[in-house]
């Protein structure tokens, strides 16, 4: 859970600016009304869903803080266009040169763009949907952990296991140990 916290720290120190300006439509203030309820009704699951809304919340104020970094014309489409291509070949490997050429955009302009608008790096935004299939795979299967880096195009194991370490704070098997339930 620390390791969750420090990402949040980290993504929220990376702005230069400390202050939000909150879109009307924001969920953030709901969520802030009902972290006060369930401390005012104390309970046994009081502890449980703060904690579960204080994440929620978190996770808002970091996209809140990405789009307050934007600028106020919109998103140029090839960069979601990329966000699609690399969501959908995550397993394959996938370079600057590729996506400049799929996208006819200059590589430099595209990976400053990309970061300027998604705030990771094309590398880092494909690392980030191979862990979350990964993920998926050792919470939800039985299937080794050289399989699961196989499946989410990362053929050396042990760069696998340093990568989910790294972003996850916990090694593949430790992870998948708290995941899934005792037999």
């Amino acid at each position: 859970m620390a390791a969750r916290h420090l990402g949040y720290y980290e993504q929220f120190t990376s702005n230069d600016e400390p202050v939000l300006q909150l879109n009307p439509e924001s969920i953030i203030p709901t969520v802030l009304r009902q972290i006060l309820h369930y401390q005012q009704q104390r309970s046994a699951r009081t502890e449980l869903i703060s904690s579960k809304l204080l994440v929620d919340l978190l996770t808002e104020l970091l996209l809140a803080a990405q789009n307050l970094s934007m600028p106020d014309a919109e998103k140029p489409s090839y960069i979601e266009d990329i966000c699609q291509t690399l969501e959908h070949r995550f397993i394959e490997s996938i370079s600057l040169d590729q996506l400049d050429h799929e996208h006819a955009v200059s590589k430099y302009h595209l990976a400053k763009q990309f970061k300027r608008y998604t705030g990771y790096s094309p590398h880092e935004y494909l690392i980030l949907i191979r862990m979350t299939h990964a993920k998926e795979r050792l919470k939800y299967s039985d299937m080794p952990v050289s399989e699961v880096a196989a499946r989410v195009g990362i053929d050396n194991v042990s760069h696998f296991i340093n990568l989910f370490k790294d972003r996850a704070g916990d090694t593949p098997l430790a992870y998948r140990k708290k995941w899934q339930r005792p037999k």
